[in-house]
């Protein structure tokens, strides 16, 4: 099975964007294929771009992910992390994670 990553954040002002940043160490940030049913590890820094963060979310294929979205989130950094079991359906799955703003 492989796995896409997203990084996205959102806004409604064309000033600086919240900045998603997947961590390294035993956590994924890169395309992998892993096996169904294996444990994933996600940890990510989002970071305020022109105005205070708002809420976070991981989608797993477009749609938000068991517990997410989170809202609120602290307005300047927002450091996290999650445990998943992979899909036990063999496939391509993009796992997205989206901050938002007040804007």
């Amino acid at each position: 099975m492989l796995l896409g990553f997203a990084l996205l954040a959102t806004s409604c002002s064309k000033d600086k964007n919240p900045t998603v940043t997947l961590l390294n160490d035993e956590f994924m940030t890169t395309d992998r294929t892993v096996s169904i049913g294996a444990p994933l590890a996600f940890k990510w820094r989002v970071e305020k771009g022109a105005a205070d963060l708002s809420s976070f979310t991981l989608r797993v294929n477009g749609a938000d992910f068991f517990g997410f979205p989170v809202d609120p989130i602290p307005g300047d950094i927002y450091i996290d992390s999650t445990f998943i079991e992979a899909p036990v359906a063999k496939g391509i799955f993009v796992y997205s994670f989206i901050a938002t703003d007040v804007y």
